[in-house]
């Protein structure tokens, strides 16, 4: 690959203009990130929102990258260059930018009180732009010098800039697929570098609504973010919640929000129809022998275990034979759910066995052959892999308590009107497994938070389903409570 200067405008306007949008994207992004230490905290000329806005701009550039859209996560984004770049308008907004500048004895400066939007809006593409990789047009030209001077202020010692120089053309040697799994500085920054870093970090520090952005931003330093499905679901965020004075607040409880419903999607998730009704979606499957293989040996396990020594006190209607028998007939065709659901059979064994259980030998092989063939089955599905995952992370804070399960109990009638057929008998059958039991099975709870998540998201807003909408939300907040800490914002 030809070298290119990224110092030298001309040189990177025609290198990038030979690359992908996504090959733009991902450069442009870290380059993005690696100016964010001009921004440490707030201070009189920016403030909470000034600085929230300014992630709402970083962030957007993930909305475009094809490699991190997978099924998980939706369909690729319509998003064009010109559209995701920082914030919607970006060109106006930089003229807008440009007359909040002043100039000063060291350069430009943003006056007192500047406009919140200007600033987030321009971050993205003047921090890009500062290294020399953003095309903008002509009639940008002007504001973004004014910008780009203005970050300047922060971001004007010359090993600093050689550094980022050095780690973008670096960058330009990667693929973007392998550019989002590492550290934004190929090696070692300058300690200038590090010192801004360490103040951003400090400032995330303070305060618990910041504890995503905090996290975000030293996994995208050290190349080590995972968790893209939330942080797309983070750009997707409306509007109106990035706006106000609370605008930290509310973006921050989205979050948490985003991230117990993402932690508790366990098995296949409540989605409208045409009609807009909630409907379940329709399982991962995977190939008939390996399905077949994986549910008969459990089978044989399992009638092993009932049919063995009487002294064992496993019955039918153990808790754990009780999820197995309904993986291997109610849902023997949605694989997902047989994983799942054996999975947690297999736990509740490990849990028992020597306790509630002895020690005995069909019991033993039981849960063997429940991870075997879990294990056999995420070997055949990611999905799979990832809903066991998920099940697994999940902690039991607390189980139901006797004024949760009476309202559940009358979930399924509220909200039938609102779901098909299908989904509401579904629904049914996981409220009765919740709440006739005194310790229910991890996996129905957490389907149970899921959906009643979903459902209280999802209802359409209107004068005659306010009282419903207000019903489903408080319960919905009262259930997470399963899994999710309230009382400690920083752990979802």
């Amino acid at each position: 690959m030809a070298e290119v200067d990224f110092s030298d405008e001309e040189s990177a306007k025609a290198w990038f203009a030979k690359h992908s949008k996504e090959k733009q994207s991902v450069l442009s992004f870290r380059a993005a990130m690696r100016a964010l230490i001009a921004f440490p905290k707030p201070n009189n000329r920016t403030s909470d929102l000034d600085l929230l806005h300014v992630y709402r701009a970083l962030i957007q550039p993930l909305r475009l990258n094809s490699h991190l859209q997978s099924d998980k996560v939706g369909k690729k984004s319509s998003s064009t260059t010109e559209e995701y770049v920082g914030y919607p308008h970006t060109f106006d907004i930089a003229d807008r930018l440009s007359k909040l500048t002043t100039p000063s004895d060291e350069g430009f400066e943003l006056t007192q009180g500047a406009a919140s939007s200007a600033l987030a809006a321009a971050t993205a593409m003047m921090a890009a732009n500062f290294f020399g990789i953003w095309k903008l047009g002509d009639s940008a030209n002007g504001a973004t010098r004014r910008a780009r001077a203005a970050l300047a202020l922060r971001l004007s010692d010359p090993a600093i800039l050689e550094a980022a120089d050095d780690a973008l053309f670096a960058d330009s040697l990667e693929s973007e697929e392998k550019l989002w799994t590492q550290p934004l500085w190929p090696s070692e920054p300058p300690p200038a570098v590090v010192s801004l870093y360490d103040a951003v970090s400090n400032c995330l520090s303070e305060r618990a609504a910041w504890s995503f952005w905090r996290r975000w931003y030293q996994e995208i330093w050290e190349g080590t973010f995972k968790d893209w499905e939330l942080a797309f679901e983070v750009a997707r965020l409306p509007d109106h919640l990035w706006e106000g004075s609370d605008a930290l607040e509310k973006v921050a409880e989205a979050i948490r929000e985003i991230e117990r419903d993402l932690k508790s999607r366990v098995g296949p998730r409540l989605v409208k129809n045409a009609d807009r009704l909630f409907d379940l979606e329709d399982d991962v499957t995977i190939g008939d022998e390996p399905i077949a293989f994986a549910i008969g040996q459990v089978e044989i396990a399992l009638r092993a275990a009932l049919s063995g020594d009487a002294n064992n006190g496993f019955k039918e209607n153990s808790d754990e034979a009780v999820l197995i028998q309904t993986a291997c007939t109610e849902y023997r065709d949605q694989h997902s759910n047989v994983a799942t659901a054996f999975w947690n059979a297999c736990m509740g064994l490990q849990h028992n066995i020597g306790t509630v259980y002895p020690d005995d030998r069909s019991l033993i092989s039981l849960q063997n052959t429940l991870y075997v063939s879990v294990e056999e089955m995420c070997q055949h599905s990611a999905l799979i892999r990832d809903r066991i995952a998920r099940l697994a992370a999940l902690e039991t804070k607390r189980y139901p308590i006797k004024e949760e399960r009476e309202e559940l109990r009358k979930l399924p009638e509220i909200v039938s009107e609102d779901m098909t057929e299908r989904a509401n008998e579904e629904l049914a059958k996981v409220v009765e497994r919740v709440t006739e039991v005194e310790k229910p099975a991890r996996v129905w709870r957490a389907k149970l938070v899921n959906w009643l998540n979903t459902l209280s998201k999802g209802i359409d807003q209107g004068q005659k389903t306010e009282k419903k909408a207000n019903w489903l939300l408080n319960l919905a907040r009262k259930i997470g409570k399963w899994f999710f800490d309230d009382d400690n914002p920083d752990v979802p």
